[in-house]
């Protein structure tokens, strides 16, 4: 067979497929020896069609009509060909069955789904439902989504006559099937799909708080936020669709409305999936995908808010062929996750995760083929997919493993914890063993522990000390220096008092201490220690050994003035020594240099900055010549 020919064939095969219209006669549905108390069947089929036409029971009694088209049910009208001109989604139309069913069948019930978007339903010329208000225009119509159930005796032969019209949505006509059955029955099987659908809401919205509150407790897990925000956001939606729930709640709710809510669920929803297998599988995703995808949802949104159903329906389609591509785009992620964490590491968490995930993804392409408005556009479709909602089912099956891969985790932890434990079980036994040793011996050597704890507690003291005193001068150390400067400066801002400090270093010391030795330096820096001390009034002024031959002293309720005279005083002490420093470049003693500051806190000021002002005018002094006392003002 020649290429051209093979094209040939398929374009005809899918132009058949794609505007299937049935045009032979309309069928009389015999259910006679059908027992309905038994099993409900839907009343697909071929049904009569009077397009632009609002009949009603008496016009059928009282006219011999002749149908625009007989039409298959359920499917929306458009697309459906009147000669030679294919149906647009807005208009209005009659449809109308005949059914014949046994005389003695009890209370018949019919399951009425929505029907885009208002109708009217007739059986045996009694109305018995109706959603909205029924319209040759948009302005005499009101749509309405009213899933009904309705009752009625049945006769040998029963003629069904639905008006229908849609000024609202991009589909109209009957775009899922009715139900007919018993009375029990259908109210049983309703009873059924709402329990149902109940039942994947509370679950899906439980395990969504339920990973919420995980997230609450450890919110370093964004994974878990994301995936409790898409359990919440899929169990509205189950009740938004699937068995419409929410309609039974509220019948009135904006039609405009409800619309923008359920497609927005789903919008939203994807996005979310997204950053969910973003932030799991990280390393095998790329940002790209996520900043598309926020340029994409938002443009969809924007569209959905700002435009009626009329208009947005029209570009569901390309919504979700996005949601498609990024299935596609996952899938060969998941891949790779199989590869190198289950195959590769053993990782039976990521292996719950995944099968869940291909679930997920799996139910959440049959519903888009099954709320895609090409389905109800199409009979092939329409009988291709015939199962909806799966998402809610495959979101909870993804909860599940998602949660048994949580649990894994927690008891992998918890068997090292316990492994742990026996580990510290059996240190403490052995340990026991040993105090009850040592409490032995300590029993039997009681003068000896006497000593020993005396000797202890002089070595905490002296560890005390050492912590507070430098160890070569007796004095304070730096440490214990800046904690009493942080307590005089908090001391002073609250009274408004001044503090001073200034810094002292021994000049040309490395030149002493390498003529001289570092004994002859130590003793250096002592007698230069004593004599600062001694120049001092406690509590008020102390002096801390700030690091090698640095020193500073503070001088709390002290001024730069009387800072000054007490530098000068030290200045003289240190010099009346006359310890001698022939490698000194300034006089052949020892001398000092100092750098002083002073200030009255303000909040805006730290005592670091007295430090550093302190710090930087003793070089200044040492810098000029040594032997100097500058000062530097904040």
């Amino acid at each position: 067979m020649s290429k051209r020919k093979l094209i040939f064939i398929i374009i005809l095969l899918c132009t058949f497929l794609l505007n299937f219209t049935s045009i032979t006669k309309a069928e009389i549905i015999d259910l006679s020896n059908y027992d309905l108390t038994e099993k409900n069947i839907n009343l697909n089929g071929k049904w009569e069609f009077y397009w632009k036409q609002l009949l009603e029971p008496t016009d059928f009694q009282e006219k011999n009509l002749e149908p625009s088209s007989i039409v298959e049910v359920p499917t929306a009208w458009n697309g459906y060909q009147l000669q030679d001109k294919k149906l647009p989604g807005m208009g209005y139309a009659t449809y109308r069955l005949r059914i014949h069913i046994k005389n003695n069948t009890d209370l018949i019930g019919l399951r009425i789904p929505p029907i885009l978007t208002s109708y009217k339903l007739w059986i045996n010329s009694k109305l018995i439902a109706s959603a909205g208000k029924v319209g040759t225009s948009r302005v005499e119509t009101d749509p309405q989504y009213l899933p009904q159930l309705a009752f009625f005796k049945p006769e040998e032969e029963n003629e069904i006559i639905i008006q229908v019209a849609n000024f609202y949505h991009r589909s109209g006509g009957i775009l899922q099937s009715i139900m007919l059955g018993e009375e029990k029955n259908i109210l049983a099987e309703n009873n059924k799909r709402l329990g149902y659908n109940l039942f994947l809401f509370g679950a899906l919205f439980i395990m969504g708080i339920y990973h919420l509150i995980i997230y609450l407790y450890r919110k370093k897990s964004l994974s878990v936020f994301y995936f409790s925000l898409f359990c919440i956001l899929l169990s509205i939606r189950t009740v938004l669709l699937g068995e419409y729930f929410f309609i039974y709640l509220f019948p009135d709710f904006n039609w405009e409305l409800f619309n923008k809510l359920h497609t927005l669920s789903y919008y939203l929803s994807v996005y979310i999936l997204i950053i969910f297998f973003k932030a799991v599988f990280s390393k095998y995703m790329k940002k790209t995908i996520v900043k598309i995808s926020v340029i994409t949802v938002a443009v969809f949104i924007l569209l959905v808010l700002l435009s009626p159903a009329r208009v947005y329906t029209y570009i569901n389609p390309g919504y979700q062929l996005f949601t498609i591509i990024i299935i596609i785009y996952i899938i060969p992620v998941l891949y790779r996750v199989v590869l190198d964490e289950i195959i590769k590491m053993k990782n039976i968490c990521s292996l719950y995760i995944v099968s869940g995930a291909v679930i997920l993804l799996i139910t959440v392409l049959n519903d888009i083929l099954f709320f895609s408005i090409l389905r109800y556009d199409h009979h092939f479709l329409k009988s291709f997919i015939i199962i909806g909602n799966l998402s809610s089912l495959g979101l909870l099956i993804f909860a599940l493993t998602n949660s048994l891969a949580l649990a894994v985790s927690f008891a992998n932890a918890f068997n090292e914890n316990e492994k742990m434990s026996i580990e510290l079980q059996e240190l403490n036994e052995n340990l026991e063993s040993i105090i009850k040793e040592r409490t032995r011996e300590i029993q039997i050597s009681n003068d000896k522990i006497r000593e020993q704890k005396s000797e202890l507690e002089k070595a905490n003291l002296a560890l005390q000390k050492i912590s507070k005193i430098d160890p070569l001068t007796n004095i304070w150390n730096r440490r214990h220096f800046d904690k009493v400067l942080l307590n005089k400066w908090k001391q002073a801002l609250n009274e408004q008092l001044p503090v001073s400090i200034f810094f002292i270093d021994i000049d040309d010391f490395k030149a002493y201490n390498d003529y001289y030795g570092h004994t002859a330096g130590d003793e250096c820096i002592k007698q230069v220690t004593r004599q600062i001390k001694h120049s001092l009034t406690p509590p008020d002024e102390l002096v801390a050994r700030y690091g090698g031959e640095e020193f500073v002293v503070l001088l709390a309720n002290t001024d730069i003035d009387k800072a000054r005279k007490k530098a000068e005083i030290i200045q003289a002490k240190i010099e009346s020594l006359n310890i001698p420093n022939i490698n000194s470049t300034n006089r052949e003693i020892i001398t000092i240099s100092l750098g002083i500051t002073s200030v009255i806190p303000t909040k805006k000021l730290l005592p670091e900055d007295l430090i550093m002002a302190a710090d930087k005018a003793m070089y200044l002094a040492k810098n000029n010549g040594k032997n100097k006392i500058k000062i530097i003002p904040i």
